[in-house]
C-alpha cells in the first residue's frame, strides 16, 4: 500500500509473546497421603478450543492415541482499533542507519493503537488440574502483566506492552 514494503513481525510477536507467557505451568497429582505422585508440564498450542476438541474426537474415532489432558490452547480472536491511546500521526521516532556503508537515518511514524484480544483456554481432566493451572495464571495479572519486547530491532523501538486479563470463565 502507497508503493513501500515492509514488515516487522509485530503481530507474529504478539501471538509468540502471549504463548509465551503459559508456557511454564505445572501441575501437581497427589494421592491421598498428600504425597507428589506425577508432575505434569501442560502443553499449550495456537489453536482455538473448538478446534482441539474435534482433532482430539478424529484421533479417538481412528483408534489413534487420544490427547493427554490437561491441555492448554490459545487464539488471537479479534483486533480493535483503540483511539484513547493515539498520538501525534504526524510523530516520527529516528534511529541511526547502522549498516557498515550508509550514514542515514530511518525513521518511522508513531504506532497506530491497536488492541490484540486473544482467548486462552484449558482442557483438563479433573476440576483440581483446572485450579491448579487458574492459581498459577491469575495472580501476575492486577488487572494487566507488562513485558518490554524489541519490536523494530533496526529502530530499537522497545515498547512496554501490557497484557490485561479482561475475564475468566
Amino acid at each position: 500500500m502507497l508503493g513501500t514494503t515492509y514488515y516487522h513481525e509485530t503481530i507474529r510477536k504478539y501471538v509468540a509473546i502471549f504463548g509465551t507467557l503459559f508456557n511454564d505451568i505445572n501441575i501437581q497429582r497427589r494421592n491421598s497421603a498428600g504425597v507428589i505422585t506425577e508432575q505434569i508440564k501442560v502443553p499449550i498450542s495456537y489453536e482455538a478450543k473448538d478446534k482441539l476438541i474435534l482433532r482430539m474426537r478424529a484421533v479417538q474415532a481412528d483408534g489413534g492415541v487420544a490427547a493427554s489432558l490437561p491441555r492448554m490452547g490459545f487464539i488471537m480472536n479479534g483486533i480493535t482499533y483503540d483511539g484513547v491511546r493515539k498520538l501525534n500521526t504526524m510523530g516520527q521516532v529516528y534511529a541511526a542507519n547502522t549498516a557498515a556503508s550508509t550514514s542515514t537515518l530511518m525513521k518511522q511514524f508513531n504506532p497506530v493503537p491497536y488492541n490484540f484480544d486473544f482467548v486462552l483456554t484449558a482442557m483438563v481432566d479433573s476440576s483440581e488440574d483446572g485450579a491448579q493451572i487458574f492459581e498459577q495464571i491469575v495472580p501476575f495479572f492486577t488487572p494487566e502483566f507488562t513485558v518490554s519486547v524489541n519490536l523494530v530491532p533496526s529502530m530499537n523501538v522497545k515498547p512496554d506492552l501490557s497484557i490485561e486479563l479482561n475475564s475468566t470463565t
